[in-house]
């Protein structure tokens, strides 16, 4: 089965300041924010977000003896794109005409556009036999555009055990008090990658970028400054390590009912932001932690 998902938004803007003279009565009146006319000016823009999601799956299943086998392979495709420009302008020529090109002056303009994409590889294998004990085996391994190429591929693997022994004992099912029991245990870890925003999706926020500098283009010249981050080089994907045990137990017609399950949970590799003294030229470094504990 192959199924395809596209969600986008698109917005577009103008903001406009009329061009007005304030008489000088006005001005020794209100005081000094009136004293200064209105040039008048117009500011237009667009941006748009675009996310796609394709996925393709298969799925099987198989039956040999006490053992019932069930497998789905699972690829993905994630594609995350937003662009955006503005262009703006001071002092209006002809009042209320609210166009780029009224005026003398030069336009300002910025743009900004982001893409990020992700592959995905999955796989789960279903064990089953004589439907009392139960095994599950996953593992996926993910691309993700906005890494290094070092690291951009991580592979996170699961598995889980469950034994229904009110099932499986004849001695539990000849106990009338007990109308179910399962045990289970978990073992898995997942990857993710946590960087970016809603907007950029994390891409180019693990490289050094460059804006335009305030006061530039001067004199005809361009001039671009870099940004007030520094970026750890190899940034890894984050990891979350997850163990899982437990049981399920139903009692007198379903009348009392327990769950019990104790779980550890652990993330290495984070990927967080923190301050430094501007002294270094930064305000900021964008450092993973490299703390194992498995």
């Amino acid at each position: 089965m192959g199924r395809v998902g596209m969600t986008t938004q698109n917005q577009s803007f103008k903001n406009t300041v009329g061009k007005f003279d304030f008489t000088s009565y006005a001005a020794n009146l209100h005081g000094a924010y009136k004293a200064t006319n209105l040039t008048g000016s117009v500011n237009d823009g667009f941006n748009y977000t675009t996310n796609i999601v394709s996925d393709f799956n298969a799925h099987a299943t198989h039956t040999e003896g006490d053992f019932k086998f069930d497998f789905t392979t699972l690829f993905q495709y994630v594609q995350n794109q937003n662009s955006g420009l503005g262009a703006g302008v001071n002092g209006l020529v002809i009042p209320e005409l609210y166009n780029l090109g009224n005026s003398l002056n030069t336009p300002t303009a910025s743009q900004a556009d982001y893409k990020a994409r992700t592959f995905g590889l999955a796989g789960k294998l279903d064990i089953a036999y004589r439907n009392y004990l139960f095994l599950s085996l996953t593992g996926r391994n993910d691309w993700v555009s906005i890494l290094d190429p070092d690291n951009r591929s991580f592979f996170y693997p699961g598995a889980t055990l469950s034994f229904v022994a009110s099932d499986a004992i004849e001695a539990l099912q000849d106990f009338k008090a007990l109308n179910f029991l399962k045990l289970r245990a978990s073992w898995s870890k997942v990857g993710q990658v946590n960087v970016g925003n809603f907007s950029n999706f994390g891409a180019y926020s693990t490289v050094p970028t460059f804006s335009q500098g305030a006061g530039y283009p001067f004199n005809g010249m361009g001039g671009f400054t870099l940004g007030d981050r520094v970026i750890q080089a190899g940034l890894r994907p984050e990891m979350t390590r997850s163990v899982e045990i437990g049981f399920e137990s139903a009692w007198w017609n379903n009348r009392v009912s327990a769950d019990l399950t104790y779980f550890d949970n652990r993330t290495t590799d984070n990927t967080v932001p923190t301050s430094i003294a501007w002294s270094s030229g930064y305000s900021s470094i964008f450092i993973e932690c490299r703390y194992h504990n498995w």
